[in-house]
C-alpha cells in the first residue's frame, strides 16, 4: 500500500512537471510567433498609420475651387 501511494506521487510530480515543460515550451513558441508577426507588420503598419494617403483629391477640390473663383 505505502509503495502505492509513492508510485502515484511519482507519477504525479513527473506528470505536473512534464505539464509545466509543455506550458514553457509552447508560451516561447507563442511568444516567437507574435514577435514575428510584429515585425513583419511594423513597417507597413508604421507607413499606413504615419503617411497621408497617396490620393489627391483634397489638392485637386482646392485647386478647382479656386478655379471657379478666378
Amino acid at each position: 500500500m505505502n509503495e502505492k501511494k509513492e508510485d502515484l506521487t511519482l507519477d504525479l510530480k513527473a506528470l505536473k512537471e512534464q505539464e509545466s515543460r509543455k506550458r514553457i515550451s509552447k508560451g516561447y513558441m507563442w511568444a516567437l510567433f507574435c514577435a514575428v508577426f510584429w515585425g513583419i507588420w511594423y513597417l507597413p503598419g508604421t507607413v499606413i498609420w504615419v503617411l497621408n494617403p497617396f490620393d489627391c483629391s483634397e489638392q485637386l477640390r482646392k485647386q478647382t475651387e479656386m478655379g471657379s473663383l478666378l
